[in-house]
């Protein structure tokens, strides 16, 4: 017999107990300030098997206490968590006020996605999106301090593994590039850990020939900006910014 789950209320309650008594004497997840519009029981879990495909949402207004294993030890108690993503400014070392939960399959996603409307956390409703396969969540684009390339007139065929396998050539990327989805062409932002490496992908590849189309390269816009990434100022920080974060890994191996 399948289990009904809990309403959301009585699993926070019950997750709350069970950090509490945990064998392992876990300082206890406080759960409490998630405040849950959901009163009514949730549908009966069901058991999917897992699919090798990538099923995520976006989640939009995070305040800034919330972390991810917050966000972790919130949604395991209703689907199985593949990975819990919040992108940090470089400098600050917080997150922006979004992060991308990943499931295992399309129907753990939907599943979760249906119970948690109107979830609140910190007295801040989240905003969620579910996003699948390759796919992102079009123009927002991280306000990394740092190299972002973007990539435009792609062929709609064009995926976020085929960019990846093109633009590595030229160096390592800080995180995944990530393709948007356009009615005509497609269009992808590269993020880079280095200039050197941005700078090289943009002076070899803008105007040469992907699937038949001939690609635009250059420095993104930075987020509410005229301005481009890759200026002089920004080159600075950023450098600074890496040089910070290896002196405290080091400290850290010490």
């Amino acid at each position: 017999m399948v289990p009904m789950v809990p309403t959301a209320r009585e699993a926070i309650r019950v997750h709350v107990v069970y950090q509490q008594s945990d064998n392992l004497q876990r300082a206890p997840v406080v759960l409490m300030d998630a405040h849950w519009t959901l009163n009514t029981p949730t549908p009966r879990f069901e058991l999917f098997k897992y699919m090798s495909s990538v099923h995520q949402w976006k989640i939009r207004n995070l305040d800034p206490k919330v972390d991810e294993t917050l966000l972790y030890e919130l949604f395991v108690q209703f689907a199985p968590v593949k990975s819990i993503r919040l992108p940090k400014d470089k400098v600050l070392r917080r997150h922006q006020g979004y992060g991308f939960v990943e499931f295992f399959n399309v129907k753990d996603c939907e599943y979760v996605l249906n119970i948690c409307s109107g979830l609140s956390l910190y007295d801040k409703v989240l905003r969620v999106k579910k996003l699948l396969g390759g796919q992102t969540d079009a123009p927002e684009i991280d306000e990394d301090i740092g190299p972002v390339v973007y990539v435009g007139n792609l062929d709609k065929l064009v995926d976020s593994g085929s960019i990846s396998a093109t633009f590595a050539n030229f160096g390592t990327f800080r995180k995944p590039p990530q393709v948007v989805s356009g009615e005509k062409s497609n269009h992808a932002f590269l993020y880079y850990t280095d200039f050197e490496s941005s700078d090289e992908a943009i002076k070899e590849m803008n105007g040469k020939i992907i699937m038949n189309r001939p690609i635009k390269m250059d420095y993104a816009y930075k987020k509410d900006s005229k301005e481009k990434h890759g200026d002089r100022t920004e080159r600075l920080l950023y450098e600074k910014a890496r040089e910070n974060n290896f002196e405290l890994e080091q400290l850290k191996k010490r």
